[in-house]
């Protein structure tokens, strides 16, 4: 059983803010958001025995705040530029390349990749995975290699509430 958790990062401050688009912070809606998204996947027992993040501030912060709410050990995330403006394919290829003895694997980037990711594997597309928002897709797989829409058993979707 392997299960794949794919989280858009929080709602970031815009490119009109003065910062350069790696370096966005989170705004405070952001914080907010992946803190209540996260007690909710802890509530129902969804924790990650590993975490791999886009270098991005926004997305390394929310990978923190993730790691924090669900008691994953700061040293299980790995920051990584694989998941910043990237292909569908690549994060693909990030997955594939997991530890077989890593059954449970939480992945913070960017859309649209990040959507397209999900609808890689959902019989139903999504049509926007919003900022917080999360995919919890649980396959009957014993490699990352053979994930696929075939062997997907479950999924579950967690968006915060809009405003």
């Amino acid at each position: 059983m392997k299960q794949l958790i794919l989280v858009r990062h929080g709602k970031a401050y815009g490119p009109e803010e003065m910062f350069e688009d790696v370096d966005r912070p989170l705004k405070v809606r952001g914080t907010r958001d992946a803190i209540t998204i996260a007690k909710i996947m802890k509530d129902k027992h969804i924790i990650p025995e590993k975490i791999i993040t886009s270098h991005a501030a926004r997305a390394c912060h929310s990978a923190i705040i993730f790691a924090e709410c669900l008691h994953v050990p700061i040293e299980s995330i790995t920051l990584t530029p694989r998941l910043y403006a990237v292909s569908e394919k690549d994060i693909i290829e990030q997955i594939y390349e997991t530890d077989e003895k890593i059954n449970s694997l939480l992945m913070v980037g960017h859309n649209p990749t990040f959507t397209f990711a999900a609808n890689e594997y959902l019989k139903e597309p999504i049509f926007d995975l919003p900022t917080s928002g999360v995919v919890v897709l649980n396959f009957k797989a014993e490699s990352w290699k053979t994930i696929s829409k075939e062997n997907l058993t479950s999924f579950e979707l967690f968006f915060p509430k809009k405003d």
